[in-house]
């Protein structure tokens, strides 16, 4: 499954993983493609692949 997000901090890259928590459930995603707005600059928009559950 794949997804698109947005959202502000530093230094996020491809291949990064990222942990989204709903509930007490959490799934892990690797970002695929991202993209950084220009202002603000840590604001960024990303690709994310989800690999697994945790």
């Amino acid at each position: 499954m794949k997804a698109y997000m947005t959202a502000q901090s530093k230094d996020v890259k491809c291949d990064d993983y990222i942990i989204l928590q709903i509930g007490s459930a959490s799934c892990r995603y690797q970002v695929e493609q991202i993209d950084y707005y220009a202002n603000p600059s840590d604001m960024w928009m990303a690709l994310i692949k989800k690999v697994s559950n945790d």
